[in-house]
């Protein structure tokens, strides 16, 4: 697979990596093509103003 990626560096410039040379391009596709990733965050909320309401239907 051809991909073209931007990299960011800590100027905020944006510029595209070569990814047939890109020395770190195994690891990329590894992690990219084979390793589920998923994200989750806890929060506090208050659902005092949901009384008598179905909670799931109302975080939507």
């Amino acid at each position: 697979m051809d991909y073209l990626y931007l990299s960011k560096e800590l100027s905020m410039d944006f510029h595209l990596l070569d990814m047939e040379n890109w020395e770190r391009r195994e690891y990329y596709t590894h992690y990219i093509n084979e390793v589920v990733c998923t994200y989750s965050i806890t929060v506090d909320m208050d659902i005092t103003g949901l009384e008598g309401q179905k909670l799931y239907p109302a975080m939507l």
